[in-house]
């Protein structure tokens, strides 16, 4: 538990010089909070969020005030939390520029301030952005085919082999021609859609839905690229004939991620294309129809037609078109059939040469930490849930079977209790009055087996989701997830397994938050203090549980074979306590238990 103690030190020498600090010197900042999200520069029309945590020193409103570019101001007044938290959303932020936000307690004692930038983003530095991940995306998936490649090699000699690499050979030119058509970004977007506007400066908003498209497509596509380029540079190890057909399984599915991927900016193009001409169309008939009487289908005839021919004016859509047709079709189908050469493995390959002892788990840790007096200051748990997949040679019983897999888990839940202040700085605290908030990591609460939420009532907001395949695509696309290796062997029954480092974990902490008005304190008024609270991680959940290895018994029965067990383990000095749980039910068939 050196680990527990080192960081309860840490915490409390942290929280004892920032309370110190604060109490003692009085550094003059505001006494009230102010957060605007999002924090970094917004687009005009955006809506921003103002929140944070005002000292209640009255009855009444929090009253906010948001200076405009032009010197206008907006007035907010909103009601507090019974803790002072405050929240309200902003959406006037047509104009560009500096917008100054000043907030003020109930009583008007105290204020805080904060400012955030509306600007316009220029569509031109998006659309070269994606080009650019264009061009990585195409360039992945050639290196992603000759890795496959490299990897079928190493299959035995069999039926199974030579029926795989036909298939592949076949749907090769089809992957080709999809990373061609990826590269040829220039043809696509740059010649018919933004040459036009370099020679026109003022049909540049014209291109800001397909920069915004873009740069959208662009902001997923990054990361889940790194995801699979990672994923890829992992799969290179080892050649044990299992590992081997299990990498060129997950090899497909990253493929039809990247194909999936592929897709974005054709999609976002013609979307954007598409609407742009019926917009434009639209608002024609209207105008048309109350002008002139027009019936409403004759004036959005005429409009359409006209609307067209104003969009061929400032793009060149006499090359759009059919480019969008012809890249779409090409890559149109590529994922479901990269995704049929993965199931094409896993049944005929891995179903001839290998077995599979797999199913959920669920576990977790409670941590307690107390004072040297023995008072407890702070407690937390974790829950995690998953999956563990073994793999190991068919028909090699009677004897020591080598077993490899992995534990792919997620995070679903965190919890926290903390008394720091009052037990570390008893003389200070006493008679005071304290507002504390407590901000806990909030996992996507996505199971990662299903894909159902495990809290249908949680209000998250997701952003749209990747399309991703494969198991290990998971634990980098899903937040507080992570990716802890296994080996050992089944010898007798019994199956050993030791614990490999996590290849792939979460960091997460709980930050706090406390207003304290204390008497020793009152010239000074309310005084903030804040620090983290740090969680372990899964990697270290599946350490501790394991210790050195566990030892299993796989019990037989008439449908297959099973191990269904719960690991235990306590931990601790007194002071920093740990107890640790898995419970594992993993089966051979799988599914069969």
């Amino acid at each position: 538990m050196s680990g527990f103690a080192a960081a309860a030190r840490w915490l409390a020498a942290i929280a004892c010089w920032t309370a110190a600090a604060v109490w003692a010197q009085g550094d003059g900042k505001p006494a009230v909070s102010v957060r605007i999200a999002p924090a970094t520069a917004v687009e005009p029309g955006t809506t921003v969020t103002i929140e944070g945590l005002a000292p209640l020193d009255g009855k009444g409103l929090v009253a906010i005030r948001i200076t405009r570019p032009d010197r206008s101001e907006t007035a907010l007044d909103v009601k507090p939390a019974a803790d002072g938290d405050y929240s309200v959303r902003y959406s006037g932020t047509e104009a560009v520029g500096s917008y100054r936000v000043e907030v003020r307690s109930p009583g008007g004692q105290m204020r805080g301030e904060a400012t955030f930038e509306v600007a316009l983003q220029e569509p031109l530095d998006d659309i070269e952005a994606a080009e650019q991940e264009a061009q990585a995306v195409a360039t992945l998936l050639d290196s992603t085919l000759a890795e496959l490649d490299q990897q079928i090699v190493k299959l035995p000699d069999s039926p199974a082999r030579d029926e795989l690499k036909q298939r592949l050979d076949e749907a090769r030119p089809k992957f080709q021609a999809a990373a061609r058509e990826l590269r040829d970004f220039k043809g696509l977007v740059m010649t018919p859609l933004v040459d036009p506007v370099k020679g026109d400066p003022a049909l540049k908003p014209a291109l800001k839905p397909i920069g915004r498209a873009l740069r959208d497509w662009q902001t997923r596509s990054e990361p889940e690229r790194r995801r699979i380029v990672a994923e890829l540079a992992r799969s290179r190890h080892g050649s044990v004939t299992c590992e081997s057909i299990e990498r060129i399984v997950e090899g497909f599915k990253l493929f039809s991620a990247l194909l999936n991927l592929a897709g974005g900016p054709v999609s976002a193009v013609k979307s954007v294309v598409v609407d742009y001409v019926a917009s434009a169309g639209s608002a024609l008939a209207a105008k048309l129809s109350e002008k002139f009487a027009f019936p409403v289908n004759v004036g959005a005839k005429i409009a359409m037609a006209v609307g067209e021919a104003q969009a061929r004016g400032a793009w060149n859509l006499k090359l759009v078109d059919p480019r969008l047709s012809v890249k779409n079709a090409v890559i149109t189908g590529l994922p479901s059939i990269a995704s049929d050469l993965a199931g094409y493995v896993a049944e005929r390959a891995f179903a001839r040469y290998c077995e599979r002892l797999a199913g959920p788990f669920k576990g977790g840790m409670v941590a307690e930490f107390k004072s040297g007096e023995g008072k407890p200051w702070w407690r937390y748990t974790i829950e995690v849930e998953g999956r563990l997949d073994l793999r190991y040679a068919k028909g090699a019983t009677g004897e020591a079977v080598a077993v490899k897999g992995d534990f792919l888990g997620q995070a679903t839940r965190f919890t926290l209790w903390e008394d720091a202040l009052k037990v570390g700085w008893p003389s200070l605290t006493a008679g005071a009055v304290m507002f504390k908030r407590a901000v806990l990591p909030r996992p996507d609460l996505i199971n990662l087996l299903t894909g159902q939420r495990l809290n249908p009532d949680a209000s998250l907001k997701e952003e749209r989701p990747i399309e991703v395949e494969g198991k290990a695509a998971a634990v980098f696309v899903k937040p507080y997830s992570f990716f802890v290796p296994v080996e050992g062997e089944i010898v007798d029954g019994v199956l050993s397994l030791r614990r490999k480092p996590a290849t792939q974990d979460y960091e997460a902490a709980a930050r706090v938050v406390y207003v304290v008005v204390s008497p020793l304190s009152a010239m000074l008024g309310p005084q903030f203090t804040t620090f983290e609270l740090p969680y372990k991680s899964g990697g270290f959940i599946i350490e501790r549980a394991f210790g050195d290895g566990i030892r299993v018994a796989v019990k037989k029965t008439a449908k297959g074979f099973v191990v269904d067990e719960t690991l235990k383990v306590d931990k601790g000095d007194g002071r920093a306590n740990g107890q640790y749980r898995i419970k594992l039910k993993l089966c051979n068939p799988e599914g069969s238990c």
